[in-house]
């Protein structure tokens, strides 16, 4: 049939067929359709697309008219929800801004120094502590909209404040008297929410959140002022899409836009003044909910959906062309006409596919052929054994590579699923079974198993499969391959090996490209620095590392040149701990010989090294101690005959005159005398007789004589209670100690002062011996020098007890006083710390041994373990970071969630941020821009019933006063063991909250 309706392949050339060409076809085709069995099907055909093409003729003209309605009804439903969404969205946003405003016009220090600047008695040290303050609340307020913060008085004048994209104060000076927001705080005494406006500081668009800051008597003090940048608000408003041509926007107070896709129009266009938007902005203006048909600016109608900000005063609206609701239904006429003609078309597009048809299925069954002749070359020469299992017939065929690979022939395997089964292993033959069956339903399969040859050897397979399925999507057959990979699993599992090897290493591996980017992190460079592999993998290890980059770029140079290098470099870790790694590069190289990675070996010698530095100066030391004793016996030796000469001197003395210098040289020599004995005792190593000694004797001698000798404008307090359990020691070097550290403390009370002496029982624990690392756990008697004198710069504190170090002037002192008291505490087993702040003193603190039958108590007595948390969550503020890292680590080892905050401004923010999780503030009372005094004010003006935990290393009256004036409860005195710690926390957390009884 198909050879009457085509034209022959001469006439199907490059060239144009001729007209009898066309002639011919033409009557081919005349005959087809006189044909009976043709002429009936036609017909049919026709009768078929006639009823098809009448329903679309009239759904093209009564469909679009439902579409438009729908649409539109639809439209203003949308608009709608967009219009409240948006409004509720902007109501919510304003709202946090007022409430964080009120926040911060709460915060005592802020409401202070507007106070006093009212009162004209702000100095220039409060007015810098206030913009600290502002700075630091300014940093720690989480969104990153906020422009700035300011403070203003009653005249509208601004008088600190800060930015946060600048270190200096430009608010200082200018002035808001010409600000509607300004004039409305001060006369409704009410928080303002401005319209927008264009800031004085940095010309950018920004609203203003203003509260007032009132007197005792109710009265306008001044105010706290919040600069907002308003583009982050416009964005989001501007940013949802309404069809193609609908879009939000919001006007102010004043019907002037704040949001507007149209960036050039925001400030600039006044809604009131568009001829055909009138009534739309006077309901908008009303704070109206509903919809409006306006004329925009270029003369199309449009419909909006708008809804009020109440907060603010403002308006938002979505609004679209109503042209945009007929666009689909046009579309859809369109789409039903095109629909009608195409099915005329396909009328006649059937007729000759008809024809066409009988060509197309022999082609077919020739590409049929083809392709399996193609297939079963390709089986015959793969390396895999290839199989077709025919559903149908159950027959299994398998290529060559049966017999080649695994050694049996064909035809020992054709009984479809059992075959298969059989070549693996009976612990592995039901997984086989359930691919299979996957493969039915899912169309694929892979799996590894075991495989026995013919020859009886093992070897692994990889097992894939996949079905052939005909036109309705039955499964006719499947074909599957099996590949030997022993070989490369053998390979993998010592690579699994080596890799678990590497991991278990304690050196830091790792391999980085030439350009220095990390491409492989072990285990091991995972516990050194902190940083995961996913974290590591792709970043320049320099920078990772923090890695000296002049030593880093040398020894980059000589492993391209030499191929390797070995050497020293400092490193750091994730938390910025400095680390001393002995490295090891070696450069890794392609087939070619070309340089591809460097493979780079760390050990972390940062303790051994530690301990070199230690010894080396013990060393020195030592060097020093035989210098010093030499020299002592040197001085004895001509000091004896002068105070022997000075008996006789008096003896012999004719008046008051000789008297008076022969007294003089008796004193010289007797000071000479004490600075050798302090020189041999230091030089000796500090050894002498040891007895049971109770504390109390020895202070109650050395009290005795500084109360006689020590200026009386210097208060002394002396408490050493009697219960306290006895030492191991040498009384003399006892009395040393104390004196020596009593006399620095006089030194350091120039004008007068305090100067307190106090003496404990303390059992300390693991966790003090983690922050002092010579001294072993046990019971100690804690012997405390405190003072409130100038104190120890931090930048020497280091050096104090390094023998003849001195910052006092030449003939004041021999720098061995503090070398003399640490060697005299270590020779008993003891230990010093020392807690200091410039300007405000110092503390003195020796832990001494007990003596073994000192503790002894009966066995009934012994201490309970501290409660377990329950998962509270603490927040620890502390300025020094190996204090807050050791409770953080001992309270969450306890059953506690922790958070951390270097000092009082972060706290604020982060207690601010999870107030209603945080169950108790444990906080430093000296700490850097905002102290405890301050973070306690600030907390319980957010929170009166929080509960809280003070802390100090100096000991003093001023610390316990201000935690008395707090109303803190719970106090500890730094150094604190872990059982102090855990033991207030659970007191503090059982006590009621301030406030409730």
């Amino acid at each position: 049939m198909s050879s009457r309706l085509m034209p022959s392949r001469e006439t199907t050339g490059s060239s144009p067929p001729s007209p009898a060409t066309h002639i011919g076809w033409l009557a081919n085709w005349a005959r087809f359709v006189r044909a009976p069995e043709h002429r009936q099907r036609l017909q049919l055909l026709a009768g078929m697309l006639l009823l098809g093409t009448v329903p679309l003729i009239v759904a093209s003209f009564i469909l679009p008219v439902r579409v438009k309605s729908t649409l539109t009804a639809a439209g203003h439903e949308r608009l709608t929800q967009v219009a409240r969404y948006l409004a509720t969205f902007t109501e919510a946003e304003m709202q946090r801004h007022l409430d964080t405003v009120r926040s911060l016009a709460r915060v005592e220090s802020l409401a202070d120094g507007i106070q006093q600047h009212r009162a004209g008695t702000l100095d220039a040290a409060g007015l810098a502590a206030v913009k600290r303050q502002l700075s630091a609340l300014l940093q720690g307020l989480s969104a990153t909209q906020y422009q700035g913060l300011f403070l203003g008085g009653p005249d509208g004048f601004l008088f600190a404040g800060g930015l946060r994209a600048r270190d200096d104060d430009p608010y200082a000076g200018l002035h808001v008297r010409d600000r509607r927001y300004f004039t409305a705080v001060r006369d409704t005494l009410q928080p303002v929410i401005s319209n927008p406006i264009i800031s004085k500081v940095d010309n950018v668009p920004i609203i203003v959140v203003a509260v007032p800051v009132l007197d005792d008597r109710g009265a306008f003090a001044g105010f706290v002022g919040l600069s907002i940048e308003i583009k982050p608000l416009a964005a989001m408003i501007s940013s949802q899409k309404l069809g193609e041509s609908g879009y939000p926007f919001a006007i102010d107070r004043e019907g002037v836009l704040l949001a507007h896709p149209d960036a050039a129009r925001i400030l600039r266009l006044n809604l009131r003044t568009l001829p055909g938007a009138t009534r739309l902005a006077e309901r908008m203006l009303r704070g109206e909910t509903g919809i409006e048909a306006y004329e925009s600016s270029t003369g199309a109608t449009k419909l909006a959906a708008f809804a009020p900000v109440p907060v603010a005063g403002w308006s938002v609206a979505a609004s679209i062309e109503t042209a945009e609701f007929d666009i689909p239904a046009q579309r859809i006429r369109r789409i039903l006409f095109a629909m009608t003609a195409a099915c005329l078309v396909i009328a006649a597009g059937l007729a000759l596919a008809f024809s066409l048809g009988l060509d197309q299925l022999n082609r077919a069954l020739t590409d049929a052929r083809a392709s399996e002749a193609r297939f079963r070359q390709f089986a015959s020469v793969t390396n895999e054994a290839i199989w077709d299992w025919d559903l149908t017939s159950g027959e299994l065929w398998w290529n060559e590579g049966l017999s080649t690979h695994f050694g049996y022939s064909p035809a020992e395997l054709r009984t479809g699923l059992d075959a298969l089964q059989a070549l693996a292993l009976p612990p592995e033959q039901e997984s086989i079974r359930d691919g299979l069956d996957r493969c039915r339903q899912t169309g694929t399969w892979s799996g590894e198993h075991h495989l026995r040859r013919r020859d009886g050897t093992l070897v692994y397979v990889l097992h894939r499969a996949v079905a052939v399925r005909d036109g309705q999507g039955r499964i006719l057959r499947i074909i599957g391959s099996m590949s030997d990979i022993s070989e490369r699993r053998a390979a993998e599992k010592k690579l699994q090996e080596q890799a678990a090897l590497i991991d278990e290493s304690r050196d830091a591996i790792m391999v980085c490209s030439l350009d220095q980017h990390v491409l492989f992190w072990s285990r091991g460079a995972e516990r050194l620095y902190g940083w995961s592999s996913t974290e590591a993998v792709g970043r320049r290890v320099d920078e990772l590392l923090r890695l000296d980059r002049p030593a880093f770029a040398e020894a980059g140079r000589t492993v391209f040149e030499q191929g390797a290098w070995v050497g020293r470099l400092q490193h750091s870790n994730r938390l910025g701990d400095a680390l001393t790694v002995d490295c090891r590069w070696t450069l890794l190289s392609d087939e070619q010989g070309r340089p591809r990675s460097i493979l780079t070996i760390g050990t972390d010698i940062t303790e051994r090294t530690l301990m070199e530095a230690k010894f080396l100066r013990a060393q020195r030391l030592e060097s020093i101690g035989t210098l010093a004793g030499g020299i002592s016996h040197d001085l004895n030796n001509l000091l004896a005959p002068i105070v022997m000469g000075v008996g006789m001197l008096n003896q012999t003395a004719r008046n008051a005159d000789d008297r008076s210098i022969i007294s003089v040289i008796e004193q010289s020599a007797a000071r000479a005398a004490n600075l050798v004995k302090q020189v041999l005792s230091f030089a000796r190593g500090i050894d002498g007789a040891k007895v049971s000694v109770h504390l109390g004797y020895v202070a109650r001698e050395v009290e005795t004589m500084i109360r006689s000798t020590f200026p009386k404008n210097i208060t002394l307090r002396f408490d050493v209670p009697k219960d306290l359990w006895l030492v191991t020691a040498d009384p003399t070097q006892l009395g040393q100690v104390l004196l020596n550290l009593c006399v620095n403390a006089r030194d350091a009370l120039p004008a007068g002062g305090q100067l307190t002496v106090t003496a404990r029982n303390v059992r300390l624990d693991t966790h003090f011996s983690l922050l002092n690392r010579e001294i072993t756990p046990g019971p100690h008697v804690l012997l405390e020098v405190a003072d409130t004198g100038t104190g120890i710069p931090q930048d020497i504190v280091d050096k104090i007890f390094e023998p003849f170090f001195t910052t006092k002037a030449p003939g004041k002192g021999t720098g061995l006083g503090l070398s003399t008291v640490i060697g005299i505490t270590r020779s008993h087993g003891g230990t010093i710390n020392v807690y200091t702040e410039p300007g405000k003193g110092s503390v003195f603190k020796v832990y001494l041994p007990a003596a073994h039958d000192a503790t002894e108590a009966p066995a009934a007595e012994t201490i309970a373990a501290p409660a377990r948390g329950q998962g509270e969550l603490i927040l620890v503020v502390d300025d020094e970071d190996m204090i807050r890292t050791v409770t953080q680590g001992t309270l969450e080892s306890s059953g506690y969630q922790v958070l951390v905050a270097a000092d009082g401004a972060e706290a604020f923010a982060l207690y601010h941020q999870h107030r209603h999780q945080i169950a108790l503030v444990l906080t430093d009372m000296m700490m850097p821009v905002m102290d405890g005094h301050a973070l306690i004010g600030a907390l319980r003006r957010i929170n009166p019933g929080v509960r809280l935990v003070a802390a100090s290393g100096l000991n003093d009256n001023n610390n316990q006063i201000k935690a008395a004036q707090d109303q803190i409860q719970f106090f500890l005195c730094k150094p604190y063991t872990a059982t102090a710690l855990l033991t207030t926390i659970r007191d503090a957390l059982a006590s009621p909250p301030p406030g409730i009884v």
